[in-house]
């Protein structure tokens, strides 16, 4: 009997023990599935990434190969009256993101904008940047402020000869002749500002200041020599706008800026200042739309701008209806960078405006066609300063002789914005 009840219990002691071990063996079996589990998943996660990491080695090795043929470089960041600077062309600021004058002293580009090559964050950091938002070209980034001033002098000259009397054989005049020299000296300090409210969209704004000098001298070589001087000083129009970026370059197409501009008549007009005073403003409101078209072919960039200006007719007491006409505008140029700081520019500007009319008849000779070229450098100090300097030489005969104008464009950044 007692020997039964031993067997029994040891049975019941073995059953015991292999129930504990079962379950031990099950929970570790549950340990070991939740880590392979893990395991799988981490691998999983391991995966997606390796296959990111190629997509992205794979999209630079195109790019480089790409660029070794020569493809086409990265597009211009948001960032494009006379072209902004010493063109008289709206138009052109290739625009505005060193962060824009890209540019040096810009800021960089902004985060996430679709359709801009890689390497646009490089070129961005170069001093050609300035040149561009300067030119109407690119857009200022979201959240910078630009505040440029500026100084301007232009110098112009001309020569009349007038004849009065009776010509024998082409060569012998008994008569009359009076010679006539005019020379003007503008001297025209100004502050621009440009000011990125969105991604996609820069307000600016320029205040010009004017001194100008105008000496007549009639009658040269004879008796009744007489000199006229006269001069005038005071803020001009002043000109706001918008500039929006409607493409980016990508594949064959290049950047495009447009641009919707307003003039007003702040400064005094011809009907508002005196016998010896000269006038720095027209006196009527003019609207002005256009557009400039970049395309970057590393390391120059290059771009083209049309713009056209539409000028208001208004009443002037004593006067009457006074028309200025329209003004059509067009330049081409490129910029060149030279090293991450310093970029030359070259460009050529033309302006063509229709006569003015007075009562709705028109007056002849108001008509004018102004041809200049520019030649130009940008050199960027530091992240916030950048010098610009530039020198315009007149192309035809209603062009100013000769003009230089220094600029410092200075660049705020991490501002609110849209």
């Amino acid at each position: 009997m007692h020997r039964v009840l031993c067997v029994c219990l040891i049975a019941c002691v073995a059953a015991q023990t292999a129930a504990a071990a079962d379950a031990k063996l099950d929970a570790e079996v549950k340990t070991l599935r939740s880590k392979v589990s893990e395991l799988e998943s981490s691998r999983d996660a391991a995966l997606a990434q390796m296959q990111e990491l190629r997509a992205i080695v794979n999209d630079l090795q195109r790019q480089v190969q790409r660029s070794a043929k020569g493809g086409p470089g990265s597009a211009l960041p948001p960032v494009a009256s006379a072209p902004r600077g010493p063109a008289p062309l709206a138009p052109p600021r290739v625009a505005q993101n060193d962060g824009g004058p890209g540019e040096a002293g810009s800021g960089g580009p902004g985060p996430g904008e679709i359709g801009k090559d890689r390497a646009e964050a490089r070129r961005d950091a170069k001093a050609e940047r300035a040149i561009l938002e300067r030119q109407g070209a690119a857009i200022v980034a979201p959240g910078q402020l630009v505040i440029e001033p500026s100084f301007q002098y232009t110098n112009s000259s001309s020569n009349q000869l007038n004849l009065s009397g009776v010509q024998f054989l082409g060569a012998i005049l008994i008569g009359r002749v009076d010679v006539a020299a005019v020379e003007r000296n503008t001297y025209s300090p100004s502050v621009e500002a440009r000011y990125g409210i969105y991604d996609r969209l820069e307000l600016e704004a320029t205040v010009p200041y004017g001194f100008r000098t105008d000496r007549f001298l009639r009658a040269l070589g004879t008796d009744d020599e007489r000199i006229t001087e006269s001069s005038g000083n005071g803020i001009g129009d002043i000109q706001f706008g918008l500039y929006g970026q409607a493409l980016y370059q990508e594949k064959w197409w290049p950047s495009v800026v447009v641009n919707l501009q307003a003039v007003a008549p702040t400064g005094k007009n011809p009907f508002d200042v005196g016998a010896e005073e000269l006038p720095l403003g027209t006196g009527a409101w003019g609207v002005s739309t256009g557009l400039t078209v970049v395309r970057t072919l590393d390391p120059a960039v290059l771009f083209g701008g049309v713009r056209y200006l539409w000028t208001l007719e208004d009443k002037f007491d004593g006067v009457g209806n006074l028309d200025y006409g329209d003004t059509f505008e067009y330049s081409v140029g490129m910029a060149f960078a030279l090293n991450e700081r310093l970029a030359m520019n070259l460009s050529m500007s033309q302006d063509i405006s229709s006569a003015t009319k007075l009562n709705g008849k028109k007056i002849n000779g108001s008509e004018f066609n102004v041809a200049r070229l520019f030649l130009g450098a940008s050199y960027r100090m530091t992240d916030m300063i950048t010098t610009n300097l530039a020198f315009g030489i007149g192309l035809n005969e209603d062009a100013p002789d000769f003009s230089i104008e220094l600029s410092f464009p200075l660049r705020f950044s991490n501002l609110p914005h849209l």
